[in-house]
């Protein structure tokens, strides 16, 4: 999905779910923000919580997992932030020039998560006709 400026509706980066096994209910989370002003802003976390509302209550996943290289302490400080736990980590998973860099592996469960909008708004609605 598109992470689009609601103002001036600049493409800012995008976001989703990837290898969705249906089956086993899981799947992987990827983000992108390409437009560095829009770093640090929120937009990220946002987004974040969107795909896994999406992911947890509208497709029903029981498994999101991500990967997320070390030396992006903001990501993981996200990350946490929202719920993820790191499982694991690919050990000097990828090379860039000379340096060797490590891949964090992170998770997060329907119960480690708190739907900011789809949940609400099925009880908004849900009181309605009560």
């Amino acid at each position: 999905m598109a992470i689009v400026d609601s103002k001036s509706d600049k493409l800012l980066g995008n976001c989703g779910l990837l290898n969705v096994d249906h089956i086993n209910r899981n799947a992987e989370f990827g983000i992108f923000i390409g437009d560095g002003q829009s770093r640090g802003k929120g937009i990220g976390e946002e987004a974040t919580r969107l795909i896994l509302d999406f992911g947890f209550n509208a497709i029903n996943l029981n498994h999101i997992w991500l990967r997320v290289f070390t030396f992006n302490k903001n990501a993981i400080g996200l990350y946490k932030k929202i719920g993820f736990k790191v499982i694991g980590a690919k050990r000097q998973s990828r090379i860039i020039g000379n340096n060797k860099i490590d891949e964090l592996l992170m998770d997060i469960l329907p119960n480690e998560f708190e739907s900011p909008y789809i949940i609400p708004l099925f009880e908004k609605v849900k009181n309605k006709f009560k």
